[in-house]
């Protein structure tokens, strides 16, 4: 027995709540508002068009509501990204102290090489230290 097309059954279907319509609009509202154009004006234009049959307080909220859903989605894109690149971040920090760990002594190249280069740093001072001290000693 062979499936019904689910993309077709459901592009049959139209929008049942005045919200739904106006979201099917929305994408041509939010270019209008983006190039400035009245909100009453874009109102009548679709009302004398029979595009829109709400009310002017009604499309008032909807596009505030629209304005707002797609502002958070904005927010929360954004969100998501700073926390893949924290991720991300936290990551490689975490691949150079693993280098840096499983090679202190530097026999590789990696990326831990300035952790390398500080450990040699401080043997040198620590042993020059030593040296000036058990000079001093008459060591």
């Amino acid at each position: 027995m062979d499936k019904p097309d689910v993309s077709s059954l459901l592009g049959e279907l139209t929008p049942t709540t005045e919200y739904a319509e106006f979201l099917k609009l929305w994408p041509d509202i939010k270019d209008a508002r983006q190039r400035q154009i009245n909100l009453k004006a874009i109102y009548e234009k679709l009302t004398a068009n029979k595009l829109l049959s709400v009310s002017y307080v009604t499309f008032t909220r909807f596009v505030k509501k629209a304005a707002d859903e797609n502002s958070s989605d904005t927010a929360r894109t954004e969100q998501k990204k700073t926390e893949v690149v924290e991720a991300q971040t936290t990551k490689n920090e975490s691949k150079h102290v693993d280098a840096a760990l499983a090679d202190p002594v530097g026999n590789q190249d990696s990326a831990a090489a300035p952790a390398r280069d500080a450990l040699e740093e401080a043997k040198k001072v620590s042993s020059s230290k030593n040296y000036a001290r058990n000079v001093r000693r008459g060591q």
